[in-house]
């Protein structure tokens, strides 16, 4: 009998074991990514995480360990244009802060926009919101960076765990609630059985085979 073990969880004990899934399937999927384009092509794919644990700040998380593809295509198509029409209104100084915003408020776009397409409902904009608080925190570092040099620079250990905290707390706020309400897993579940059951077509797989759980 299918059972919803989720149903046995704490909330917030299912959103973290959903979290590290997310993350461990995007390691996953990236490396057979990787792994392919070297034995096929001969090209050697960067990673696209480095160690986002390891972060000591907010922009360090964003800017240098997670998702660097996305960032990549985010610093040549919205940050660098920005900050040259910015350039003109605001001081050398801080010009970054209002292009470092800015690309912030495309990225929680861009992701509302994937999560209406994935589920069709209507817009909450908690994961506009999430990306506009970091954008704002990121900002926030670089003016205290710029105005306190080193005098003030906590422990790795320190900005380590507060960096991971301020992730965690607004992700499990923002961002997770909506992306759980598109009910991931199952969806990707059932594409993958509709997949699978083709073969069905030519007998290769009996239908007791392939099936979802229930989530």
């Amino acid at each position: 009998m299918a059972h919803s073990y989720k149903d046995n969880f704490h909330p917030l004990l299912t959103t973290t074991i959903y979290a590290y899934y997310i993350f461990f399937s995007l390691e996953l999927l990236l490396a057979v990514a990787a792994s392919l384009a070297r034995t096929l092509l001969g090209a050697e794919l960067e990673p696209q995480f480095d160690e986002p644990h390891h972060a000591t700040s907010v922009q360090d998380f964003w800017g240098k360990r997670w998702n660097l593809m996305v960032s990549s295509i985010l610093r040549p198509t919205v940050y660098h244009p920005t900050r040259a029409i910015f350039s003109h209104l605001v001081p050398a100084r801080w010009v970054s802060v209002p292009a470092v915003f800015t690309t912030f408020l495309v990225s929680g776009i861009m992701h509302e926009m994937i999560f209406y397409y994935l589920g069709r409902f209507t817009p909450t904009w908690e994961v506009t919101w999430f990306f506009v608080i970091h954008g704002v925190w990121v900002g926030t570092e670089i003016v205290l960076k710029k105005t306190m040099s080193r005098r003030f620079e906590p422990p790795p250990l320190i900005s380590r765990s507060l960096t991971l905290g301020f992730v965690i707390i607004t992700s499990f706020w923002l961002f997770f609630p909506p992306f759980l309400r598109l009910n991931p897993f199952a969806r990707g579940c059932r594409e993958m059985m509709a997949f699978v059951g083709a073969f069905r077509h030519w007998h290769l797989i009996s239908p007791d085979e392939y099936s979802c759980p229930y989530f």
